[in-house]
């Protein structure tokens, strides 16, 4: 079950363009690398196979101003789980997302949090083995925002 939670303070703020050089539109506000912080957070480190994974990503705006990211389609996220380096499931598999653009203001020191539980299956609906995995998180910016890797693991 996919839910949205948009942290604290979250007020409707625009994400409108600014005035550039002679009159064109220039972007609202870049968001680099030392803009935000971006993570996945796990509930635990272990899981029994098809026992259903808590995952959250967290966008974090770093900065005094407010940032505006700007969505290509309309797919706002995804988590992708690896098995030694290979794709083995991601949340946006075999969903389609509405090709309008969006855009979401984050005030600053505000988060973005997107959560998604899986169910453990594979991509197909397969049953995962033992061992090592991965996930990462993006928000799906353009360019995305991807998180680092977090190790988890299907035990017994």
């Amino acid at each position: 079950m996919a839910g949205i939670c948009l942290a604290a303070a979250f007020a409707t703020i625009s994400c409108g363009s600014k005035k550039g050089v002679e009159g064109e539109a220039a972007p609202a506000e870049q968001v680099g690398a030392d803009s935000v912080t971006a993570y996945v957070d796990l509930r635990e480190m272990g899981y029994a196979a098809l026992e259903p994974i808590p995952m959250k990503l967290v966008v974090r705006n770093e900065t005094e101003r407010t940032l505006c990211f700007t969505f290509p389609t309309g797919q706002r996220f995804d988590f992708i789980v690896t098995k030694v380096k290979e794709p083995v499931w991601a949340w946006s598999e075999e969903r389609t997302f509405a090709g309008a653009v969006g855009r979401l203001a984050v005030a600053p020191g505000d988060s973005v949090v997107y959560e998604h539980t899986w169910d453990g299956r594979l991509a197909g609906g397969r049953l995962p083995r033992l061992g090592r995995y991965w996930v990462k998180g993006a928000l799906m910016t353009a360019p995305p925002i991807q998180t680092g890797t977090r190790k988890f693991a299907i035990v017994d």
